[in-house]
């Protein structure tokens, strides 16, 4: 009889234990769905609409910036590159060149940063012919002035 009894609590220990690592699985999911509504981000894309092979970079700043800011997030990145002037170009071109009739990704965040953001090209050809400063100095890039609903859908054709 007692094996019995404890055969039975042995059961319903089981089944509470159940129970409650089904509850809190739940409320684990829960929780995680909507902390995926909350914290949604709309991707922005920009169409290359030409014939050439550009570098686009997408920012707030007014003025065509050097190299190892195109692209910030691989700056970190250790490459072994003969000159420092090529590595900063290099990483720079890492996800930035987009072929005719592609597209590339903009930081979904930037327009909560600004209300105005700036998009420059520069032909792939130029960027690999001429440095950043005679770039600039010889305006051999194309600025455009860009606010947030001038992406359709969340897309900028760049014509």
């Amino acid at each position: 009889m007692l094996t019995i009894l404890k055969y039975i609590m042995d059961i319903r220990m089981q089944i509470k234990t159940t129970i409650l690592v089904l509850v809190l699985i739940g409320i684990n999911i829960l929780s995680s769905c909507s902390s995926c509504a909350m914290d949604r981000y709309y991707s922005y894309y920009i169409k290359n609409c030409t014939n050439d092979t550009l570098l686009i970079d997408v920012s707030g700043v007014d003025s065509l910036r050097d190299w190892i800011y195109w692209n910030e997030q691989v700056q970190s990145i250790d490459l072994h590159i003969d000159t420092k002037e090529n590595m900063d170009f290099v990483k720079a071109t890492m996800g930035k060149i987009v072929l005719p009739d592609s597209m590339v990704s903009v930081y979904p965040g930037l327009f909560s940063l600004y209300d105005t953001c700036y998009i420059y090209a520069i032909k792939l050809k130029v960027a690999k012919s001429y440095l950043m400063d005679e770039i600039r100095k010889k305006k051999l890039y194309d600025k455009r002035c860009v606010v947030e609903n001038k992406f359709s859908k969340s897309l900028f054709e760049y014509k």
